[in-house]
């Protein structure tokens, strides 16, 4: 059985392969939403190669394709857990030897990598934005693991991306090497203001987005929220996936002013909701410029957020920030409307300064085109 199978063929181009993603086209992540963008934006310069997991449905990507210069590989595998070593090992051995860059976005197979000593490929490896092996969530054995595994892709990389100024100093510390700072754009999101037959938006709320992890807060706000019952919030997340979102689940549904709702992969829908908030709260306390903050700054909420260097950075130290229940609580009880409009309009005049994919892109271009 032939395990990889080209879906096109086009006149050559320099080949990008763009490893550790699921997939195009994107359906929920910072890194499938890079991937997209730079193919959207660049495929006229290069040819893509994209590896598609199993989890990626082929009628759709079949349908992304036209018009695109790209060429899909497709894995019989899944793209997460140990599948997703091989899925990885697979990907970036056959990039290797088929395309002239491989970009590897969050790496996980780093002591695989030294292959690259002997081919001197451009590999550009893109840490994403946070010590991955501080998570909470991991053990020690994991912890390791990650720790090597970013200083070995590293080391081995012709190019390291990071997307804050506070990583890279991170990683010079922790590994010796400097990176080049590169973040995501926000206006692949588009605003869509409240309509009076839509009782959805017949109140005020507080919006936020995260996943179901401990590094994000979530139980923090949703304990404020519990204690504030005329104050609304709907919290978007992926609450089936592990035990903790499943505990907060339990613990707050019932609420009457909390609403939990899962994932949202409906573009319009997710963005129609978050356009008509009163206020978008930034939980992620391990995290680099967080694409879900940097689309929120895009629709022009205005932004309460955890209190991390990263998050300062991304909102150029403009919004408002807390750092435990009592300030978060204080902050929504006494921020008033005119000073959330406010930095609503700060906000978006970052984003549209700062987080353009055409910026992005053209970034990405010159490690492209780096001999």
């Amino acid at each position: 059985m032939n395990m990889l199978k080209h879906t096109t063929k086009d006149t050559y181009k320099k080949k990008i392969a763009i490893v550790g993603i699921k997939g195009l086209p994107p359906n929920y992540g910072g890194f499938e939403t890079l991937a997209d963008n730079l193919v959207k934006r660049l495929n006229g310069k290069y040819q893509f190669i994209v590896y598609n997991s199993i989890e990626i449905d082929r009628k759709k990507s079949a349908f992304y394709q036209k018009g695109h210069k790209i060429t899909f590989v497709h894995l019989p595998l899944r793209a997460d857990g140990i599948s997703g070593i091989f899925f990885d090992l697979i990907c970036v051995y056959h990039a290797f030897f088929q395309a002239d860059v491989i970009l590897y976005l969050g790496p996980g197979i780093g002591p695989f990598l030294t292959i690259n000593l002997l081919l001197k490929k451009n590999l550009i490896i893109n840490h994403g934005g946070f010590n991955e092996w501080e998570r909470s969530k991991l053990n020690r054995l994991e912890r390791f693991y990650a720790y090597y595994n970013h200083k070995l892709a590293a080391h081995t990389a012709t190019f390291n991306v990071v997307d804050s100024e506070t990583l890279n100093q991170s990683l010079y510390n922790h590994f010796g090497i400097r990176s080049c700072v590169i973040t995501y754009g926000g206006d692949h999101v588009s605003a869509i203001k409240k309509t009076t037959n839509n009782e959805t938006y017949l109140f005020d709320y507080a919006i936020s987005v995260a996943r179901a992890d401990p590094d994000n807060n979530i139980e923090l706000i949703l304990e404020v929220y519990s204690r504030l019952p005329d104050k609304y919030l709907i919290f978007i997340s992926n609450w089936s996936h592990s035990s903790y979102g499943r505990k907060l689940r339990q613990k707050f549904t019932g609420i009457p002013n909390i609403t939990l709702t899962d994932a949202i992969y409906d573009r319009i829908k997710l963005d129609s909701l978050r356009t008509n908030a009163k206020l978008y709260i930034h939980s992620h306390a391990l995290s680099g410029a967080s694409p879900s903050l940097i689309e929120a700054m895009t629709l022009g909420n205005a932004i309460i957020s955890f209190d991390t260097p990263v998050n300062r950075e991304t909102t150029k130290n403009r919004a408002v920030y807390f750092n435990n229940l009592k300030s978060l609580q204080n902050i929504v009880t006494t921020i008033d409307d005119s000073s959330l409009i406010r930095n609503g309009r700060q906000m978006k005049e970052i984003a549209e300064k700062y987080y353009k994919w055409e910026l992005i892109a053209k970034s990405y271009a010159k490690l492209f085109d780096n001999e």
